[in-house]
């Protein structure tokens, strides 16, 4: 009788969804979660029991919550206080300005808000944030965990509605595919209302782990350098371009306890993944693929330095393998399997829908992700570009990305992208914008390039942008600079 009582307990944990077993695995644990202050899973578990009571209290189950709040310990217990009451969680960017905090109160529909500031005529304070309510008949499924809206460099922005299970199962395919452990340390900074940024606190929490919230991140490098060696931090999310920012302070960082490097949102060399080795001493390298829609992470490649040998120098890796749960196909103008094409998303971490108040989200059988890519015959994934960057020069389609990998060869420790340029005959062609000031010949460059380069694919000029704009990923901002250039490019 015992035993099946004990099974019964066991299959009830099992069906739990991921908030629900982080906060029963907190109770009366003396472990530290964060590694720079005392507090531990214990703290979270009583100071989320408070916050719960108070959701409880002012929220019907299904009402959106807007978080305003940079990352702390009310901010992992709200969002455990919120999926145990069913409620539905808006992360909002604390850094964002007023116009672009309006924006998305507007899309969400929320019921209360929470922030660290007053702010519109938010006056009531309960804990260490202000809140206001909002009557709302605005509800959603039970579910549904997070709207999390897409950056928006692409388009307009869009509430991609992630699910419990959607993010489950995503958050164990992370943990499985990549072997991290209850040990393993990690330094969180991401924007607290990017998909990646709540992936990184959800799967550190699941595992019980301790980890540090740098809500300055990368901007004080020596500092934030300083961390990782301090806390022994073992797990590193580092894009390319932050590692470019990073690498002008020292030539070197050894880092004894660092196992694992992250990479992601971006094209990496196999030269940059030897940079990154060289300066980190680390022993493993991920290059990553995502989406918001996929809650968030698609594909893993983990490498040694030693495996780089297997690429030239100036390949790009793949992204990887799928993961766990996750399938991806490639949908050529032919269907043809090996062909490059859009990469399309099935499987179980896809989100439920778009937010939209006018009509219920559609639950989506799969995801047109506007990527362009290509598996090998070992179903290794390679990134390509962007449908919505291609444009057409005459007869002739172009992909900027296309072009920029036949150039990365002769612009050494420079950003550089390819953008359309209005053409009286062609309609468009492609022009060179270089960050930084104009230091080389361009006729020589031109010059060089032609040789790689069919003739309507060539850049017909250059132009140089002292600083591109990026994103808080450090991810160029294609959209921004084509805009800046339209004034006097087109």
């Amino acid at each position: 009788m015992i035993q099946k009582l004990l099974e019964i307990q066991q299959e009830e944990f099992c069906n739990m969804n991921i908030f629900d077993e982080i906060y029963k695995n907190s109770k009366n644990s003396k472990k530290k979660i964060f590694l720079n202050q005392n507090h531990t899973y214990s703290d979270l578990y009583n100071l989320t029991n408070e916050y719960y009571s108070f959701f409880k209290l002012n929220l019907i189950k299904g009402e959106v919550i807007n978080v305003i709040l940079p990352y702390s310990l009310d901010f992992v217990a709200i969002i455990l206080a919120a999926r145990l009451n069913k409620n539905v969680l808006c992360i909002i960017n604390p850094n964002h300005t007023g116009f672009e905090k309006n924006s998305i109160l507007d899309q969400s529909n929320y019921s209360m808000i929470l922030s660290q500031k007053p702010i519109l005529s938010i006056n009531k304070k309960f804990k260490n944030i202000f809140y206001r309510l909002k009557k709302s008949n605005f509800k959603l499924q039970l579910k549904d965990a997070f709207i999390v809206f897409t950056s928006g460099t692409t388009s307009k922005p869009k509430g991609a509605i992630l699910t419990d299970n959607s993010i489950k199962n995503n958050v164990k395919g992370i943990i499985s595919q990549l072997n991290f452990n209850t040990k393993d340390r990690t330094i969180i900074y991401s924007p607290p209302n990017y998909a990646m940024g709540i992936s990184q606190v959800i799967t550190f929490l699941y595992l019980k782990s301790s980890f540090i919230f740098d809500n300055e991140g990368i901007k004080f490098s020596s500092n934030f350098l300083s961390k990782i060696k301090k806390y022994k931090i073992t797990i590193l999310n580092l894009n390319v371009a932050s590692f470019r920012y990073l690498k002008i302070f020292k030539k070197k960082y050894k880092l004894p306890h660092l196992k694992t490097i992250m990479g992601g949102g971006m094209k990496m060399k196999v030269s940059d993944a030897t940079e990154i080795f060289n300066f980190f001493q680390n022993k493993y390298l991920v290059n990553f693929y995502g989406c918001t829609e996929n809650s968030p992470r698609v594909s893993h490649l983990m490498i040694t330095k030693s495996q780089l040998k297997e690429y030239k120098n100036n390949e790009m890796l793949p992204v990887g393998k799928p993961l766990r749960g996750t399938k991806i196909f490639i949908r050529s103008k032919n269907n043809d399997i090996n062909k490059k094409g859009e990469i399309i998303l099935k499987g179980n971490s896809l989100m439920r829908g778009y937010l939209n108040s006018k009509k219920k989200p559609i639950k989506i059988k799969e995801y047109r992700t506007k990527d362009i890519g290509f598996l090998t015959s070992n179903k290794n994934l390679y990134l390509i570009g962007r449908l919505d960057n291609i444009f057409k020069s005459g007869n002739e389609k172009i992909s900027p990305e296309e072009i920029e990998d036949k150039i990365a060869p002769f612009i050494k420790n420079k950003s550089f992208i390819v953008i359309k340029k209005k053409h009286e005959i062609l309609n468009w062609q492609p022009v060179l914008v270089i960050e930084g000031k104009k230091n080389i010949s361009d006729q020589n460059l031109l010059t060089k390039i032609d040789k790689n380069l069919s003739n309507f694919k060539m850049p017909k000029e250059i132009y140089y942008l002292k600083n591109f704009f990026r994103n808080n990923y450090g991810k160029i901002d294609r959209n921004k600079i084509y805009n800046h250039f339209t004034k006097y490019v087109n």
